[in-house]
């Protein structure tokens, strides 16, 4: 069985699922190969209009780092050729965090992270890469790079950073601790708390609606949101006026309108 798997919905949501739940999901070679991949095809593919990244089985969402793996590393298939420096190492991880982080933060539709269980370093990043996060009430996220005497990577310290203010970070980060649902959600972490046995149809639910959308102008949000960031406000005003102006030429915008006159739900196709 693949270490990671896809399936294109046909509401329009891609569920994209780390396949290790006897090893709780832990990354592997193959797992990330796989989910650039499928990262790289759902960016693609105008009929994927929504992107869910969640666990197999009931325990994990991703448990970070595969420990065992990473003391075998030295004669396993994860082992990094010797003959590699330390630049060619640094290039990897770049490669490998540009295809999956990058991608779950700056596609041009919604990701979102259904955080079915534990949710640790690599696992809790690549959670706080996806736009949104709904989880279930057992689910627990830490940062953990300190059990394993790291910095930290995949993005984790930054976005961790935006969505809860520098001096919380830097304790998520010291400290490992390990979050249960309703502190994530107090903190802005989570967006929505299920109950554990109907996280996935709540969730499924919550994307379906969200790929209904006018998937360009959510495209168009996120490029704004992500705009301002790292610009002041003239810079982004400057910015969005573009980005609306560009928007007001869609397809989506005309059945919007047309739809709010004919007093009707609009029937977005996401052009």
């Amino acid at each position: 069985m693949p270490e990671c798997l896809m399936e294109k919905r046909v509401d329009g949501v891609a569920l994209i699922t780390l396949n290790r739940p006897e090893r709780r999901n832990a990354m592997s070679v193959e797992m990330g190969a796989l989910l650039i991949e499928f990262l790289t095809d759902c960016e693609q593919d105008p009929d994927v209009r929504c992107v869910a990244l969640t666990g197999a089985g009931d325990k994990a969402f991703c448990a970070g780092a595969d420990i065992r793996r990473l003391h075998d590393a030295a004669d396993g298939p994860q082992a990094t050729p010797a003959e590699w420096s330390l630049e060619d190492k640094v290039l990897d991880l770049r490669r490998r965090q540009n295809g999956t982080v990058i991608k779950l933060h700056t596609m041009a539709k919604p990701t979102v992270a259904i955080v079915n269980g534990f949710a640790i370093g690599a696992g809790a990043s690549y959670a706080l890469s996806c736009d949104l996060r709904l989880f279930g009430d057992r689910a627990q996220l830490s940062t953990g790079y300190r059990n394993l005497a790291v910095g930290g990577d995949l993005g984790g310290p930054y976005f961790l950073s935006k969505m809860v203010g520098s001096g919380i970070a830097r304790e998520l980060m010291f400290t490992g601790e390990m979050l249960d649902a309703e502190r994530c959600q107090s903190l802005g972490i989570a967006n929505h708390v299920y109950p554990h046995d109907e996280l996935l149809d709540h969730a499924l639910a919550f994307c379906a609606a969200l790929a209904e959308g006018p998937t360009r102008a959510f495209g168009r949000m996120k490029q704004n949101l992500l705009f301002a960031e790292t610009n002041p406000l003239q810079t982004a005003l400057d910015a969005e006026a573009v980005t609306m102006q560009f928007a007001l030429q869609n397809e989506d915008h005309f059945e919007a309108v047309a739809a709010f006159v004919e007093k009707r739900t609009p029937k977005f196709q996401g052009r």
